[in-house]
């Protein structure tokens, strides 16, 4: 499975940025829950997902999050 975060429709569309690939269910539910918990605890109000991730940057997101999880090698994130 491969995981992306990010994207959104609208007025300003975008994809998501891939955050993991050929990740096991368990793997991914996991690293869904914990983007999902980041964002939450670190977004703005109504702050899409999209423009969360161009606000705080992925090497930020890499440094804050992923490097806690050790299925994910960070130079194959992008």
């Amino acid at each position: 499975m491969d995981c992306v975060f990010g994207g959104n429709s609208g007025r300003r569309p975008s994809l998501g940025t891939v955050i993991a690939q050929d990740l096991s269910r368990a793997d991914a539910l996991d690293l869904v829950h914990r983007l999902l918990e980041y964002y939450q605890s670190n977004a703005r109000p109504k702050e899409r997902t999209a423009r969360f991730l161009e606000r705080i940057g992925f090497a930020q997101l890499e440094l804050d999050l992923l490097t806690l999880l050790p299925y994910i090698q960070l130079e194959d994130a992008r």
